[in-house]
């Protein structure tokens, strides 16, 4: 991840870079042995729809599991409408909680 501030006549930004794409690995392999890619971010929503966001996509496949994620790393505190458009822009997936 590469996080860095932007300067320009719009305003000040801060930009968070995060690859969308994340390399799969089995720990108890050679590390250079990569077995495929997954998407690094995943888009959550609760049930009751209070608190949406993107989070990170931990790979489970080595223990033949489905990907878990984390807690939300960047909350969304728009409307769900603006997530999801959002979401299929950027190619996210969305899970609920």
């Amino acid at each position: 991840m590469k996080i860095y501030k932007e300067f320009n006549k719009k305003g000040d930004k801060i930009i968070f870079e995060i690859p969308a794409k994340t390399a799969r690995y089995n720990p108890y392999m050679d590390k250079k042995e990569q077995s495929g890619t997954h998407d690094t971010l995943i888009g959550m929503k609760s049930h009751d729809k209070e608190e949406m966001g993107w989070a990170r996509v931990i790979d489970m496949e080595y223990k033949g599991k489905d990907d878990q994620y984390t807690d939300f790393l960047i909350h969304w505190w728009g409307s769900e409408e603006e997530f999801d458009a959002i979401c299929k822009d950027i190619e996210v997936g969305v899970v609920m909680l």
